[in-house]
Protein backbone atom coordinates (compact mmCIF):
# COMPACT_ATOMS: atom_id res chain seq x y z
CA UNK A 1 0.00 0.00 0.00
CA UNK A 2 1.20 3.79 -0.37
CA UNK A 3 1.18 6.59 2.47
CA UNK A 4 -1.81 8.82 2.59
CA UNK A 5 0.24 11.59 2.92
CA UNK A 6 3.62 11.50 0.89
CA UNK A 7 2.61 8.76 -1.23
CA UNK A 8 5.71 6.24 -0.39
CA UNK A 9 4.76 2.76 -1.01
CA UNK A 10 4.82 1.04 2.44
CA UNK A 11 4.43 -2.35 3.96
CA UNK A 12 0.92 -3.26 5.27
CA UNK A 13 2.51 -4.49 8.55
CA UNK A 14 4.18 -1.03 9.41
CA UNK A 15 2.40 1.40 11.65
CA UNK A 16 4.09 4.51 10.58
CA UNK A 17 5.32 5.94 7.12
CA UNK A 18 8.91 4.92 7.20
CA UNK A 19 9.85 8.71 4.85
CA UNK A 20 7.34 11.28 6.99
CA UNK A 21 6.12 8.89 9.76
CA UNK A 22 2.68 9.52 9.31
CA UNK A 23 0.30 6.81 11.18
CA UNK A 24 -0.46 3.80 8.68
CA UNK A 25 -4.62 3.71 9.22
CA UNK A 26 -5.09 0.08 8.06
CA UNK A 27 -2.41 -1.23 10.44
CA UNK A 28 -4.21 0.51 13.72
CA UNK A 29 -7.09 -0.83 12.03
CA UNK A 30 -6.14 -4.00 12.36
CA UNK A 31 -4.73 -3.98 15.78
CA UNK A 32 -8.03 -2.52 17.11
CA UNK A 33 -10.25 -5.42 15.62
CA UNK A 34 -8.13 -8.27 17.35
CA UNK A 35 -8.41 -7.03 20.85
CA UNK A 36 -11.65 -7.03 22.70
CA UNK A 37 -13.18 -6.17 25.56
CA UNK A 38 -10.91 -3.85 27.84
CA UNK A 39 -8.26 -4.23 25.67
CA UNK A 40 -9.86 -2.91 23.09
CA UNK A 41 -10.63 0.21 24.68
CA UNK A 42 -7.06 0.62 25.90
CA UNK A 43 -6.39 0.70 22.17
CA UNK A 44 -8.35 3.44 21.43
CA UNK A 45 -7.07 5.42 23.67
CA UNK A 46 -3.93 4.92 22.66
CA UNK A 47 -1.53 6.95 19.57
CA UNK A 48 0.80 5.38 17.23
CA UNK A 49 1.96 2.67 17.64
CA UNK A 50 5.82 1.11 16.76
CA UNK A 51 6.39 -0.23 13.61
CA UNK A 52 6.58 -3.72 13.81
CA UNK A 53 4.11 -4.46 16.78
CA UNK A 54 5.07 -2.88 19.58
CA UNK A 55 2.62 -0.38 21.89
CA UNK A 56 2.92 3.50 22.25
CA UNK A 57 2.03 5.06 25.49
CA UNK A 58 -1.56 4.90 26.57
CA UNK A 59 -3.22 8.39 25.75
CA UNK A 60 -5.53 10.30 28.52
CA UNK A 61 -8.79 10.79 28.22
CA UNK A 62 -9.30 13.17 25.41
CA UNK A 63 -6.32 13.60 24.31
CA UNK A 64 -4.89 13.16 20.44
CA UNK A 65 -1.85 11.88 18.76
CA UNK A 66 -1.60 15.57 16.19
CA UNK A 67 1.87 14.05 14.61
CA UNK A 68 4.41 11.20 15.78
CA UNK A 69 8.10 10.71 14.10
CA UNK A 70 10.36 7.70 13.73
CA UNK A 71 13.38 9.66 14.52
CA UNK A 72 15.82 7.41 15.52
CA UNK A 73 16.80 4.39 14.61
CA UNK A 74 19.74 1.48 15.22
CA UNK A 75 20.58 -1.98 13.57
CA UNK A 76 22.49 -3.35 15.87
CA UNK A 77 21.15 -3.06 18.90
CA UNK A 78 18.23 -3.38 17.16
CA UNK A 79 15.75 -0.59 18.37
CA UNK A 80 13.55 2.05 17.46
CA UNK A 81 12.66 5.82 18.33
CA UNK A 82 9.80 7.77 18.26
CA UNK A 83 8.60 11.12 18.80
CA UNK A 84 4.70 11.72 19.70
CA UNK A 85 3.48 15.42 20.07
CA UNK A 86 0.12 15.17 21.50
CA UNK A 87 -2.53 17.82 22.31
CA UNK A 88 -1.31 17.76 26.03
CA UNK A 89 2.32 16.19 26.14
CA UNK A 90 5.18 15.60 23.76
CA UNK A 91 6.92 12.03 24.21
CA UNK A 92 9.66 9.88 23.42
CA UNK A 93 9.46 5.94 23.16
CA UNK A 94 12.28 3.87 22.59
CA UNK A 95 11.69 0.15 21.85
CA UNK A 96 13.74 -2.98 21.38
CA UNK A 97 13.64 -6.66 22.39
CA UNK A 98 12.61 -7.23 25.55
CA UNK A 99 13.18 -3.28 26.71
CA UNK A 100 11.45 0.61 26.46
CA UNK A 101 12.26 4.03 27.49
CA UNK A 102 9.55 6.39 27.76
CA UNK A 103 10.13 10.53 28.24
CA UNK A 104 7.79 12.90 28.41
CA UNK A 105 7.26 16.48 28.88
CA UNK A 106 3.97 18.41 29.09
CA UNK A 107 3.14 20.70 26.15
CA UNK A 108 1.49 24.21 27.89
CA UNK A 109 5.07 23.83 29.85
CA UNK A 110 7.89 23.64 26.89
CA UNK A 111 9.57 26.55 26.52
CA UNK A 112 12.60 26.01 24.35
CA UNK A 113 14.31 23.61 21.72
CA UNK A 114 17.90 22.83 20.83
CA UNK A 115 18.59 21.05 17.97
CA UNK A 116 21.85 19.52 15.96
CA UNK A 117 22.15 17.36 12.59
CA UNK A 118 25.63 15.87 11.43
CA UNK A 119 28.31 13.57 11.81
CA UNK A 120 30.19 12.29 14.30
CA UNK A 121 33.68 11.32 14.10
CA UNK A 122 35.23 8.90 16.40
CA UNK A 123 38.94 9.98 16.56
CA UNK A 124 39.95 7.17 19.37
CA UNK A 125 38.38 4.38 17.32
CA UNK A 126 39.93 5.87 14.05
CA UNK A 127 43.53 5.77 15.27
CA UNK A 128 43.40 2.06 16.64
CA UNK A 129 41.98 0.92 13.46
CA UNK A 130 44.58 2.50 11.30
CA UNK A 131 47.66 1.01 14.15
CA UNK A 132 45.57 -2.43 13.77
CA UNK A 133 45.98 -2.28 9.85
CA UNK A 134 49.66 -0.95 9.64
CA UNK A 135 50.54 -3.96 12.08
CA UNK A 136 48.64 -6.53 10.63
CA UNK A 137 49.58 -5.11 6.78
CA UNK A 138 52.99 -5.26 7.54
CA UNK A 139 52.96 -9.00 9.31
CA UNK A 140 51.25 -10.52 6.00
CA UNK A 141 54.27 -8.38 3.75
CA UNK A 142 56.62 -10.28 5.92
CA UNK A 143 55.11 -13.64 5.49
CA UNK A 144 55.12 -13.54 2.08
CA UNK A 145 58.42 -11.78 1.53
CA UNK A 146 61.32 -14.00 0.33
CA UNK A 147 63.84 -11.88 2.35
CA UNK A 148 66.60 -14.14 5.00
CA UNK A 149 65.74 -11.91 7.24
CA UNK A 150 62.18 -12.24 8.91
CA UNK A 151 60.91 -10.31 11.30
CA UNK A 152 57.54 -12.46 12.04
CA UNK A 153 55.69 -10.62 15.08
CA UNK A 154 52.32 -12.08 14.19
CA UNK A 155 50.74 -15.59 12.73
CA UNK A 156 48.87 -15.46 9.45
CA UNK A 157 45.79 -16.00 11.05
CA UNK A 158 45.59 -13.90 13.08
CA UNK A 159 47.11 -11.06 11.10
CA UNK A 160 43.99 -11.93 8.87
CA UNK A 161 41.89 -11.08 11.47
CA UNK A 162 43.44 -7.88 13.09
CA UNK A 163 43.06 -6.93 9.80
CA UNK A 164 39.17 -7.41 9.40
CA UNK A 165 38.98 -5.67 12.34
CA UNK A 166 40.64 -2.90 11.06
CA UNK A 167 38.39 -2.63 8.32
CA UNK A 168 35.37 -3.22 10.52
CA UNK A 169 36.71 -0.02 13.34
CA UNK A 170 37.78 1.92 10.21
CA UNK A 171 33.75 1.60 8.56
CA UNK A 172 31.94 2.44 11.52
CA UNK A 173 34.62 5.27 13.00
CA UNK A 174 31.74 7.63 11.77
CA UNK A 175 28.13 8.02 11.45
CA UNK A 176 25.56 10.60 10.89
CA UNK A 177 24.11 11.94 14.60
CA UNK A 178 21.85 14.44 15.75
CA UNK A 179 20.27 15.34 19.32
CA UNK A 180 17.04 17.05 20.28
CA UNK A 181 16.58 18.44 23.47
CA UNK A 182 12.94 19.87 24.61
CA UNK A 183 13.09 22.48 27.74
CA UNK A 184 10.16 22.85 30.42
CA UNK A 185 9.66 25.74 32.42
CA UNK A 186 8.56 23.31 35.38
CA UNK A 187 11.59 21.33 35.23
CA UNK A 188 15.27 21.26 35.51
CA UNK A 189 17.66 20.61 32.60
CA UNK A 190 16.30 18.78 29.58
CA UNK A 191 13.12 16.19 30.25
CA UNK A 192 13.44 15.37 26.90
CA UNK A 193 16.91 14.35 25.59
CA UNK A 194 17.53 12.51 22.10
CA UNK A 195 20.76 11.94 21.05
CA UNK A 196 23.34 11.90 23.71
CA UNK A 197 23.13 11.06 27.19
CA UNK A 198 22.61 6.91 27.49
CA UNK A 199 24.58 4.03 26.92
CA UNK A 200 22.96 0.41 28.19
CA UNK A 201 24.28 -3.62 27.72
CA UNK A 202 22.61 -6.75 28.94
CA UNK A 203 18.95 -6.65 26.82
CA UNK A 204 18.34 -3.15 27.54
CA UNK A 205 18.57 -2.07 24.00
CA UNK A 206 15.78 0.43 24.24
CA UNK A 207 18.24 3.09 25.86
CA UNK A 208 20.68 3.21 22.62
CA UNK A 209 17.45 4.83 20.83
CA UNK A 210 18.14 8.33 22.20
CA UNK A 211 21.81 7.50 20.82
CA UNK A 212 21.04 6.33 17.69
CA UNK A 213 21.14 7.23 14.10
CA UNK A 214 19.14 9.72 12.34
CA UNK A 215 15.91 8.05 9.91
CA UNK A 216 14.67 9.84 7.05
CA UNK A 217 12.17 11.30 9.07
CA UNK A 218 14.49 13.12 12.04
CA UNK A 219 15.05 16.30 9.44
CA UNK A 220 11.33 16.83 8.82
CA UNK A 221 10.85 16.09 13.01
CA UNK A 222 13.58 19.16 13.47
CA UNK A 223 12.25 21.47 10.85
CA UNK A 224 8.56 21.40 11.90
CA UNK A 225 9.00 20.55 15.70
CA UNK A 226 8.81 24.42 16.79
CA UNK A 227 6.15 25.20 14.56
CA UNK A 228 4.15 22.25 15.72
CA UNK A 229 4.70 22.92 19.61
CA UNK A 230 3.90 26.45 19.30
CA UNK A 231 0.63 26.57 17.14
CA UNK A 232 -0.69 23.77 20.00
CA UNK A 233 0.04 26.33 22.16
CA UNK A 234 -1.43 28.97 21.22
CA UNK A 235 -4.02 27.98 19.32
CA UNK A 236 -5.69 24.37 21.58
CA UNK A 237 -7.47 22.83 19.45
CA UNK A 238 -7.67 24.67 16.26
CA UNK A 239 -4.05 23.50 15.90
CA UNK A 240 -4.46 20.35 16.62
CA UNK A 241 -7.06 20.07 13.74
CA UNK A 242 -4.84 22.25 11.40
CA UNK A 243 -2.04 20.36 12.33
CA UNK A 244 -3.92 16.68 11.59
CA UNK A 245 -6.31 18.00 8.83
CA UNK A 246 -9.67 17.14 10.75
CA UNK A 247 -12.74 19.12 10.01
Amino acid sequence: MFCEKCGTQINDTESFCTKCGASNPAKQAARQSVQPGAAGASSARSGSGRAGGGTSPVLAKEEKVVKTYHCSKLRFPSCDGYLSVTNRRVIFHGYAAGSRIVDEVQLDSVSGLSTFYGGRLKVAQLIAALVMACVSIWALTQTASDSFIKIQILPTPLAVILLILAVILLITCYRKMFFLKVYSSKANGSPIAIGEGYGGFGGNGAVFTVTAAPTAATDAMMLELGALVSDLQRMGDYGTADWTGAE
